[in-house]
C-alpha cells in the first residue's frame, strides 16, 4: 500500500512537471521579475489635482464602445519598479517652478487583446502624476481621478499614444482613470460597486460610469 501511494505521488509530480514544461514551451516568453509592492507609495503625501499634465483624452459621459475606439492597444500587464519623472520647469534664481510633469515606467505586456504589441514586450508607459518635495512638503500632483499604478500589480489597460509633444509615441491610459482596471478575482468582481477608491487607483470615489465600465471590462478581459 505504501509503495502504491509513493508511486501515485511520483506520478502526480511528474505530470505537474510536464505540465509546467509544456506551458513554458508554449508561451516561449520569459518575463522580468515582478516587483512586490503591497501599498501605494503616496501615503502621507499632500494630494493636489493638476490639469493638462500629459494632455490625455478625457471621457465625459461616453459609452463604453467609445473607449474601445479611442484605444490603439488593449493589453494586460504590470509595471516595473523603475519609474522616472519627466518635469518641465522654469527657474528664478535657485527657485524651481514646475510647469507640468508626468511619470514614465516600463510596462511588461502579459496578454494582448487589441493592437500591435506582443506578449513579452516591454514598452514605456507614461502616467499623469508626479511628486515634488522642493518646498519641504511632500506633494503628489495628479490629473483627473488618476493615481499612481502599483508596480507589479496586474492591470487591463486601454492605451493610446500621448498627444503631448515630449511624450510623442509613448503609450498612456486612454481617458485617464477610465483606461486602467486592476485585475481582480471572480469573488472580488461581485463587489465592484463597493471597492474603495484606493484599491482602484483613484483619489475620489469612482464615478458610476467607471464602475459600469469596470463590470464590462471584467466580463470581457478577466
Amino acid at each position: 500500500m505504501r509503495n502504491k501511494m509513493i508511486s501515485i505521488v511520483l506520478l502526480v509530480a511528474l505530470l505537474c512537471t510536464a505540465a509546467g514544461c509544456a506551458r513554458a514551451q508554449t508561451n516561449g516568453v520569459e518575463f522580468p521579475e515582478r516587483p512586490i509592492v503591497d501599498e501605494p507609495r503616496y501615503d502621507g503625501y499632500t494630494i493636489v489635482q493638476a490639469g493638462g499634465i500629459i494632455e490625455t483624452i478625457k471621457l465625459p459621459d461616453r459609452p463604453f464602445e467609445d473607449l474601445l475606439g479611442l484605444s490603439s492597444a488593449i493589453v494586460q500587464g504590470y509595471l516595473l519598479d523603475d519609474s522616472k519623472q519627466d518635469l518641465e520647469c522654469v527657474y528664478e534664481g535657485d527657485i524651481r517652478f514646475i510647469l507640468s510633469g508626468a511619470t514614465i515606467s516600463t510596462l511588461v505586456v502579459t496578454q494582448v487583446y487589441e493592437g500591435d504589441l506582443s506578449v513579452g514586450d516591454q514598452v514605456p508607459f507614461v502616467e499623469p502624476y508626479y511628486f515634488d518635495d522642493a518646498s519641504g512638503e511632500e506633494i503628489l500632483y495628479h490629473e483627473g481621478n488618476y493615481m499612481p499604478s502599483i508596480p507589479g500589480k496586474d492591470y487591463v489597460l486601454f492605451m493610446s499614444e500621448s498627444k503631448a509633444e515630449r511624450f510623442k509615441g509613448i503609450y498612456t491610459s486612454a481617458g485617464q482613470e477610465y483606461g486602467r482596471y486592476p485585475v481582480i478575482s471572480w469573488t472580488k468582481s461581485l463587489s465592484i460597486n463597493s471597492m474603495p477608491s484606493k484599491e482602484l487607483g483613484q483619489v475620489a470615489t469612482p464615478s458610476d460610469m467607471y464602475k459600469e465600465y469596470f463590470t464590462k471590462v471584467y466580463r470581457r478581459y478577466m
